[in-house]
């Protein structure tokens, strides 16, 4: 079978069921999302929240609604603040306004479209997607230890040039008698000469 013949397989199936395509969409926009990945190793807790992005979009088609298009910033917003309170990340790297965007587009090419050539391309990408995010969680976790072993050497060096300080202390009074009483002791003798006399171990 031809590259091109499989492609119109592909293609036939997800205009026959185009929910099925847009839940493939999701999972290759968040197989792409570089600071998900690197927020989290648990891959039950990016698949819950995979499933609950799908719940958003595809909430009224329950109902039988006619799909709407989304706005991506209200997407995004909902990105943002779960990555804020689920995985504890702060993204103000943009990406969240990519990935949202990128559902949003999604959602419009599977639904109101019908053109799934752009999920055809990302599919075909997801491969070596995979492959620059691993490349990219490598080359972080290299950086952490190294920027680890530097703090560490630098708190190492700070501890080895610390010189004790020097406490200046005031003599007891015990001290200072004691030297009161090395002191030579002098009187004048009867012929009005000044003598000095010493003490110390008599023999």
């Amino acid at each position: 079978m031809s590259s091109s013949s499989s492609n119109d397989d592909v293609l036939s199936q997800w205009s026959s069921d185009p929910q099925c395509a847009f839940i493939l969409g999701v999972e290759l926009a968040f197989e792409r999302w570089a600071t998900l990945h690197l927020a989290t190793e648990n891959d039950d807790q990016i698949d819950e929240f995979i499933d609950y992005t799908i719940d958003i979009f595809l909430k009224d088609h329950s109902t039988g609604a006619a799909p709407e298009p989304f706005y991506w910033d209200e997407i995004c917003d909902y990105l943002y603040d779960a990555l804020l309170e689920n995985f504890n990340v702060d993204a103000q790297d943009g990406s969240c306004e990519q990935t949202a965007k990128l559902l949003c587009q999604l959602y419009s090419d599977c639904f109101l479209n019908k053109n799934f050539n752009g999920l055809l391309k990302m599919s075909k990408e997801s491969k070596r997607v995979q492959s620059e995010i691993q490349n990219v969680k490598s080359q972080t976790q290299i950086q952490q230890s190294s920027d680890e072993e530097l703090a560490s050497d630098s708190k190492d060096m700070s501890d080895e040039e610390e010189m004790p300080q020097l406490v200046a202390s005031t003599p007891s009074d015990a001290t200072t008698n004691a030297l009161r009483n090395q002191r030579p002791e002098s009187g004048i003798d009867d012929e009005g000469f000044k003598t000095v006399t010493r003490k110390g171990r008599r023999r």
